[in-house]
C-alpha cells in the first residue's frame, strides 16, 4: 500500500521547533548543530535544539552519517528537500512506496504506531 509522505510526516505531530530543526538538517546537513551561525540561520536556540533533536531521533527521523546530521531514511530526506525547495504541489506525487519495505522505514513506522497507540491510550484515560 502506498502512503503519502506528507500524511506520514504530518502524523508525527512535530512542534514548530522540531519542524525548524528538521528543515534545517534537510537544507543544510551539518556536524555542528550548535554552531552560532547555524542556529541564527535556522532560528534555533541551544536548548530547543536538544529537545527537538531527542524527539526527531526517537522517531529515527534524523541520525548522524559520518558525523553529519542527516534526515533519515534518504528517501524521506529527498522528498522533504523537494517540499522545501519547490513546494508541496511538486512534491505531492512523491510516494512512500519506494521505501516502505526498507528497514529504516519499518523502524520509523513501528515507532510512529507505538506513539499513536500511546496517544490513543492517553486520550481514553481522560
Amino acid at each position: 500500500m502506498e502512503t503519502d509522505l506528507k500524511y506520514f510526516l504530518k502524523n508525527f505531530r512535530l512542534s514548530n521547533t522540531q519542524k525548524r530543526l528538521l528543515n534545517a538538517i534537510t537544507r543544510e546537513p551539518t556536524a555542528h548543530l550548535y554552531a552560532g551561525e547555524y542556529m541564527i540561520r535556522h532560528d534555533l536556540s541551544r536548548g530547543r535544539i536538544g529537545n527537538a533533536l531527542r524527539r526527531l531521533k526517537s522517531f529515527n527521523l534524523v541520525s548522524q552519517e559520518d558525523g553529519i546530521w542527516q534526515v533519515q531514511p534518504p528517501e524521506l530526506r529527498r522528498w522533504w528537500k523537494v517540499v522545501l525547495e519547490y513546494g508541496q504541489i511538486e512534491a505531492q506525487y512523491l510516494q512512500f512506496a519506494d521505501i516502505s519495505q526498507s528497514e529504516a522505514a519499518k523502524t520509523i513506522h513501528s515507532k510512529f504506531l507505538a506513539f499513536e497507540n500511546n496517544l490513543n491510550n492517553d486520550r481514553k484515560k481522560l
